[in-house]
């Protein structure tokens, strides 16, 4: 048996509601889930965006009014192409070899096809 426990919401959602008082007793029923292919051009933007709140903590305005601020601010907006094709994103442990925040990290030994 899987008990579900669902935090409290602003507002109820009857389906889900009857659902949850109704799975309790009878087990007749058939739950569905959709999902979808991750999109590199979004993922790549919020990658992006992540990298730019990052250098405004860190440097503030100064960077946030840079030209590169502003080419990045164009393409978490959708407005222009991200510049390089989608990478590989993983957690790394820490590593003083390499900076603080985010890092683009190209093609890495490890994850290259054996050839």
């Amino acid at each position: 048996m899987v008990e579900i426990d669902v935090k409290p919401h602003n507002k109820p959602i009857p389906p889900l509601d009857k659902w949850m008082v109704d799975s309790k007793t009878d087990h007749n029923y058939t739950i569905t889930t959709t999902l979808f292919e991750p999109k590199p051009d979004l993922i790549a933007r919020a990658i992006l965006k992540s990298a730019y709140l990052y250098m405004f903590h860190s440097v503030g305005y100064e960077f946030a009014l840079s030209e590169h601020a502003a080419k990045m601010r164009e393409v978490i907006a959708g407005n222009l192409e991200y510049p390089l094709p989608s990478g590989y994103l993983a957690n790394i442990p820490e590593n003083p070899a390499l900076p603080e925040g985010l890092v683009f990290i190209q093609n890495p030994k490890n994850c290259r096809p054996s050839q």
